[in-house]
């Protein structure tokens, strides 16, 4: 079982939880000129790089929110971030093997 993508999930998702970039803005102006939300990396940072991972693969274009995409692309960067990434992978993978 993959994550879920396409025009149909995106669609139930915009419907049932709202636009899945709707906070961005809100981000994105935050995230200018900065790598983190804050001072330092926190808990909403932490929150919106899984807001910015999701988006990404339910294939929605976040082109418009450059800051937060900067940010993204520098948080993915972390070993800490790889490190992480790396799990969720393998666990993505035990979830596609028949039980």
């Amino acid at each position: 079982m993959g994550v879920p993508t396409g025009t149909f999930w995106v669609e139930h998702h915009q419907v049932s939880h709202g636009s899945p970039v709707r906070d961005f803005p809100i981000g994105d102006d935050l995230l200018a000129g900065r790598e983190y939300l804050f001072d330092h990396f926190t808990t909403p940072d932490a929150h919106f790089f899984w807001c910015r991972q999701r988006a990404t693969q339910l294939e929605v274009d976040i082109s418009d929110f450059p800051n937060a995409a900067d940010a993204f692309e520098a948080h993915v960067g972390a070993r800490s971030v790889k490190k992480v990434l790396t799990y969720q992978e393998k666990v993505n993978e035990g979830f596609a093997k028949p039980a």
